[in-house]
């Protein structure tokens, strides 16, 4: 897989992560006890994987402007 193809790829994955978190904080603020501690979590999983695709969309960005 190219460089520009695992950019349009993590582009993706950033847009996709930021709608399942958005959906999650809705069920989260609905949710009540165990659910909601479990719906608290899960969206600091998905925030933890967005910070992970953002670093490689810099670096892959960083790469391209050098070729």
């Amino acid at each position: 897989m190219s460089r520009e193809q695992m950019a349009i790829e993590a582009d993706g994955a950033s847009i996709l992560l930021s709608a399942i978190l958005d959906t999650a904080k809705s069920i989260g603020e609905a949710a009540e006890g165990d659910l909601a501690i479990r719906v608290a979590l899960l969206a600091g999983s998905i925030r933890v994987a967005q910070s992970y695709v953002e670093k490689i969309k810099i670096e892959l960005e960083g790469e391209n402007a050098e070729n």
